[in-house]
């Protein structure tokens, strides 16, 4: 759907092509995700830079401490793209998405 929009956006699709391209796709499963698609890449320089913090007893915590920011917003520049620390020793990929919800007007 990206590319289809950026060549829209290029001129190189009509009005009428773009339109029916993002029909198929939409109609193939693309508007969502691509079917058959590809992991997420992670950043193996960060989750090895953050291991070695954590052997060292330096939790992401105290990285977003040092640089004057909330976990929250640490979180979200790694963007899963490294494994943070959760209090108590568990690990997870920071989120990937915010929770989606519909909001009545």
């Amino acid at each position: 759907m990206a590319l289809t929009h950026r060549l829209h956006e290029l001129s190189l699709l009509t009005e009428w092509g773009y339109r029916t391209a993002c029909v198929n796709l939409s109609r193939l499963g693309y508007r969502t995700s691509e079917p058959g698609g590809i992991a997420r890449e992670d950043s193996q320089l960060l989750t090895k830079v953050l291991k070695s913090l954590r052997d060292d007893g330096i939790t992401p915590a105290h990285v977003a401490s040092d640089i004057a920011i909330t976990m929250t917003e640490l979180n979200s520049h790694l963007f899963g793209l490294a494994v943070t620390a959760l209090p108590g020793g568990a690990t997870r990929t920071a989120r990937l998405r915010p929770g989606l919800r519909i909001v009545e007007p």
